[in-house]
């Protein structure tokens, strides 16, 4: 019998996959109008996006290829997916174009801030990254729907999730620095897999939780921003900004 070797470079291309497969089958469900169906299957997205790079570093088979793969997936799953989202959950009432106008701030924010952190990447800290990551912006505004369905059983008040999408979009391409996920050894990394764990365990058991972690994570950016003025600003300096607009 013949053994079957699996290559291990593929491994984390099938985890950047279903986020790519989760962000296209939100974009569906939004446009169905299942906006709790297409919430949930934005952060189904978020979780293989965490699983691909670490088990791409674990694996130690980073690639080139795996990284533009894995920002255009985060293009669709966490810009494209939220944006789809925002138009037929909040705009109702609005003229059609403006409403689409407004839906187009996210996707353009993050479009913006995956190129910028594509052409960063080998220069930027390991430890934090230079704004609002699209996947964070995508988890809270995935959870603020769910937050709202848990308690109202409809997705919110427009007002508030347009406030909220601006926001978010604005501290995507901001210099504002924010921990990353994964921790930078094996330890770090388990101690998140089991928070994740615990998050998702009461997340599915009421939907209330994961919001307001969410919304602790974005203003704890902006509070140490505000702080630590002076640290906060030497560390964005640490990416040369001249090397996002240098020619190839």
């Amino acid at each position: 019998m013949k053994q079957i070797h699996v290559n291990k470079t593929a491994i984390p291309g099938v985890f950047t996959f279903f986020n790519l497969l989760f962000g296209f089958l939100a974009i569906l469900q939004s446009a169905l109008g299942s906006f709790g169906k297409a919430a949930w299957l934005i952060l189904a997205a978020s979780l293989f996006d965490g699983l691909d790079g670490a088990t791409a570093r674990l694996l130690k088979v980073p690639s080139n290829f795996g990284k533009q793969f894995d920002s255009a997936a985060d293009l669709v799953s966490f810009c494209a997916a939220p944006a789809v989202l925002l138009y037929f959950a909040y705009t109702e009432g609005m003229h059609p174009f403006l409403g689409a106008m407004i839906s187009f701030i996210p996707l353009f924010a993050g479009a913006f801030r995956l190129a910028r952190f594509t052409v960063q990447s080998d220069d930027a800290p390991k430890h934090f990254f230079i704004g609002l990551s699209s996947t964070a912006h995508a988890l809270t505004f995935a959870s603020f729907v769910l937050f709202n369905q848990g308690i109202y059983g409809s997705p919110g008040d427009p007002r508030i999730a347009l406030l909220l999408a601006l926001l978010l979009s604005l501290l995507m391409v901001s210099h504002i620095p924010y921990a990353k996920y994964i921790g930078v050894n094996w330890h770090g990394r388990m101690k998140v897999v089991a928070l994740m764990l615990c998050v998702g365990a009461l997340t599915f058991w009421k939907s209330l939780i994961l919001f307001p972690l969410a919304v602790l994570y974005v203003t704890g950016g902006i509070v140490k921003t505000f702080l630590h003025h002076d640290e906060a600003q030497i560390e964005a300096k640490v990416v040369p900004k001249r090397r996002f607009f240098k020619r190839k």
